[in-house]
């Protein structure tokens, strides 16, 4: 399992991982930049990405990054948050679970895990839906549409 990034989550996670003697399974590369990030992906079978409200009511929105998973044809692991459903269909883009769902969640990794580590489909969503030529064919439909 590779967890990049960082936040106030990373010691409790490396903690946790180290309890569990499981330090040979899991790399924190820390943050990463575009190129590591891809090179990341490639190596990967699925993408996970946990977005939660926040306390005050903040939500993600729709994660770039989850958008770049797909492109590369990953299968999604991630929540019922804001946009996220948007992109990701439960149970054929990839598995949603409900926000802070731990049991869920578990069970999310074994059902992504059966699924192809290459989803074709999810690499022509976001080309049909999310790329800049789709923004561009949408806006000059708007524009050429007559009032």
């Amino acid at each position: 399992m590779i967890l990049a990034g960082e936040g106030p989550l990373l010691e409790p996670i490396k903690k946790l991982v180290r309890d569990l003697k499981i330090e040979d399974s899991v790399d924190f590369p820390g943050l990463v930049s575009n190129e590591k990030a891809k090179d990341l992906m490639e190596k990967s079978s699925f993408f996970v990405h946990h977005s939660v409200t926040a306390k005050n009511g903040d939500t993600e929105g729709l994660p770039t990054v989850l958008k770049e998973a797909m492109a590369m044809g990953m299968p999604i692991l991630s929540t019922w948050h804001s946009g996220i459903p948007e992109l990701v269909e439960d149970g054929v883009n990839g598995v949603l679970v409900p926000e802070r769902d731990v049991e869920r969640m578990v069970e999310g990794f074994f059902l992504i895990s059966r699924m192809s580590n290459y989803l074709p489909l999810n690499r022509e969503k976001v080309k049909k839906h999310f790329s800049v030529d789709s923004h561009v064919n949408r806006l000059n439909q708007a524009l050429n549409r007559k009032v």
